[in-house]
């Protein structure tokens, strides 16, 4: 096992930045459930360390902090530096067992922040962590970098146990530990992969076949704008585990939800907030003031047996209750107002009550999503009047699911020009 620990100096003064934030769950091209499962483990042990401990028979000393939220431009700088480790790997390292030389924080010729940026080296995203934050369009003002690393003639699959194991690691080496408990930061990001390198003339690499095997967590906090976030993950429990399992992409019985519409209405006047798409994998994160919000999932194609796991941080810090946020699932029947799996006198009295409101919704009996109560609400009620069906609103508690070469890098707050 090899170690990297990297610091830099704190500097006190702190120029904001403006922030950018992508529209939530757009462009989600390299993310994954083990990435998701990943940000759970990370959160279970920031919300809970005790529990942490207990699970990993330690007693390291942390006091909760709030969770971070899963961020696709982390995302994108992670696999990024995934990407730049296994393309210039080199030689020599291998051949010796030992960590290559691009197992590194920093992409310059030696692998540390005083080396020449390998600016023309496949691959290249920026030299710093920083630099490949900034790069991937996150302006920042705190940040921190974990790697982990194996390689091995024998397979190196990516699976639970896999990401687990690297979670393990992390969290028994206090630099690491101390990242992951790093009350600054915000968002997340990760990327984990497993490659072959077969040996050719060129590499000069022994007779068999070399796996590789990186991971990548991104950790940062944006300069401006909210530091709270609404996320979580929509699944359905295929394999009837009373939990999301994480499984890889293309698999049959993939449980998470992608593309599923979402608006987040303020809760005072329904006004939208924002609007969006589920991820990939199912996940969807919000960047949000303090407030009281509804998350409306609507997709008439939506299962009946439809999941949400929430986690709800608002304004830096969180709740385990979802009291100040509603979430609502609805694959509704024409007319069902209250969502109640039926058609009745009850979504009639809400209708005729908020008959002529403007900025409406389903709930006060915007049924055809023109975002006021009138007469084609009413004609679509009384078409279905006295149907039934089942209900898919589900809100289970926040919670979290139940290797190697580890690297370490932290950026504490710092001025930039």
């Amino acid at each position: 096992m090899a170690l990297i620990n990297c610091s830099l100096p704190r500097l006190l003064t702190i120029v904001a930045l403006a922030a950018t934030f992508q529209v939530p769950g757009a462009g989600a091209t390299t993310h994954s459930d083990w990435d998701i499962h990943m940000l759970n483990l990370v959160n279970r042990a920031r919300t809970d360390p005790a529990l942490e401990n207990a699970i990993q028979g330690t007693s390291y000393s942390h006091s909760p902090v709030s969770p971070v939220a899963y961020n696709l431009l982390l995302d994108d700088a992670t696999f990024g530096h995934n990407n730049w480790m296994f393309e210039n790997l080199g030689n020599e390292e291998l051949l010796r067992t030992d960590p290559p030389r691009s197992f590194a924080h920093n992409q310059t010729d030696n692998g540390q922040s005083t080396g020449t940026p390998l600016i023309n080296s496949p691959g290249y995203t920026g030299a710093t962590v920083g630099q490949r934050i900034t790069n991937a369009g996150l302006t920042w003002n705190a940040a921190g970098e974990n790697l982990a690393a194996a390689w091995s003639s024998t397979s190196i699959p990516v699976n639970a146990a896999r990401v687990e194991s690297n979670h393990t690691g992390w969290w028994n080496s206090t630099g690491h530990r101390n990242n992951m408990m790093n009350a600054n930061f915000r968002l997340f990001g990760h990327a984990i992969e497993t490659r072959l390198i077969s040996p050719t003339p060129e590499n000069n690499l022994p007779s068999w076949t070399t796996r590789v095997h990186l991971a990548t967590q991104k950790f940062a906090r944006a300069s401006s704008g909210p530091t709270g976030h609404i996320f979580g993950l929509v699944y359905e429990d295929l394999d009837s585990s009373g939990a999301w399992t994480p499984r890889d992409n293309g698999h049959s019985m993939r449980e998470g939800i992608a593309g599923l519409p979402f608006e987040l209405r303020r809760a005072s006047d329904h006004v939208i907030i924002a609007d969006g798409l589920t991820m990939e994998s199912g996940a969807f994160t919000i960047p949000v003031s303090n407030g009281e919000y509804h998350l409306v999932f609507t997709d008439a194609s939506l299962p009946a047996g439809i999941l949400i796991a929430p986690w709800l941080t608002v304004a830096g810090g969180w709740n385990t209750d979802t009291g100040a946020l509603e979430i609502l699932a609805m694959a509704p029947l024409a007319g069902d107002v209250n969502l109640d799996g039926v058609v009745d006198h009850a979504d009639l009295a809400v209708l005729q009550a908020n008959l002529g409101a403007e900025n409406a919704w389903w709930m006060s009996g915007d049924l055809i999503g023109d975002e006021r109560v009138g007469l084609r609400d009413a004609f679509r009620l009384f078409d279905n009047f006295g149907a039934s069906g089942p209900t898919s609103v589900t809100i289970p508690e926040p919670g979290t699911l139940i290797g190697f070469a580890l690297g370490v890098l932290a950026i504490l707050p710092r001025r930039r020009a």
